[in-house]
């Protein structure tokens, strides 16, 4: 296979956390400083030209997970800072802290036909918040069985099984079929 390089761009401070929603054709790229910046781009460009959108530091630390919402605007992030945060994309200057940890967060993935947010720390901890509500609403909370960072996650939203990992080689898999059997 041949792959051709589109575009690149070079920052300063690291690029942790990288999110392209395919809806809104938007690229928004989390920085180790708690930085956020939303890149637009287009079909009829071939991916070719980008324009910044915005620029919003919701964080004080380290971006760990980001996610947008294009219909409501929202952009959902998580730092090493312990929040997260709900920014709106239309007014920067509001921006929402929906929880703090008592660890650093990881992890987030936004289900967005679920209306859901999962959120992971380096305490072993998978928190569930309910997205059809201003702010998010906290669901649920599920120690593993590890107490260490979790640093991956993935889900699988066909078997509804959410599988986490730690840095010290732990591994959890839960079953989340059940959650959406009360909604």
């Amino acid at each position: 296979h041949v792959y051709e390089k589109l575009w690149a761009k070079s920052f300063p401070e690291q690029t942790g956390v990288v999110n392209f929603d395919k809806d809104d054709l938007t690229l928004q790229v989390g920085l180790d400083s708690g930085t956020i910046i939303f890149y637009k781009t287009s079909v009829e460009s071939k991916y070719l030209v980008y324009d910044e959108l915005c620029r919003i530091k919701p964080h004080s630390d380290r971006v760990m997970g980001l996610a947008f919402d294009p219909k409501p605007g929202y952009i959902y992030s998580c730092g090493s800072d312990k929040k997260f945060m709900l920014s709106e994309i239309n007014y920067l200057s509001n921006i929402t802290e929906v929880a703090q940890s008592n660890a650093g967060y990881t992890n987030l993935q936004l289900d967005k036909p679920n209306e859901r947010i999962f959120l992971t720390n380096e305490a072993g901890i998978l928190s569930i918040f309910m997205t059809n509500t201003f702010p998010p609403s906290l669901v649920n909370v599920i120690q593993t069985h590890s107490t260490h960072c979790i640093r991956g996650l993935d889900i699988d939203y066909t078997k509804q099984y959410i599988f986490t990992g730690t840095n010290k080689g732990d591994i959890s898999i839960f079953d989340f079929s059940f959650a959406n059997s009360s909604r």
